[in-house]
């Protein structure tokens, strides 16, 4: 009987230093699962202030772009109304013109 007691208190020795064992192979293991965790989130935070110093950059030059815009539409009107302004003008002159050559014609007719 004291043979059957020490064998089993051999094999429960036995049995606790296999689970000793494997708890410190799973404490290792966490350990380098949170470091990991870790590295994770310090990338995920670092991807997010870049991605949030992109997008303000990116916000900055549409709002740029956006005025640059609005001012070639001001240039440009501007452009066509001295565009048309001119057109008038040469228009009017050249009735003048039409005008004169037809009133210097008569003189010369008489």
């Amino acid at each position: 009987m004291c043979c059957i007691h020490r064998e089993h208190l051999l094999n429960s020795h036995q049995e606790l230093q296999e689970l000793t064992h494997r708890i410190q192979t799973l404490k290792m293991e966490i350990g380098k699962l949170k470091k990991k965790n870790t590295r994770l989130q310090e990338t995920i935070a670092d991807s997010e202030q870049r991605g949030d110093c992109a997008l303000q950059d990116a916000n900055e030059k549409l709002h740029d772009l956006e005025h640059a815009l609005q001012k070639a539409r001001d240039k440009f009107t501007r452009l066509q109304r001295d565009f048309q302004e001119q057109l008038n003008n040469q228009l009017a002159l050249e009735t003048e013109i039409t005008i004169c050559r037809k009133q210097l014609k008569r003189r010369d007719c008489r």
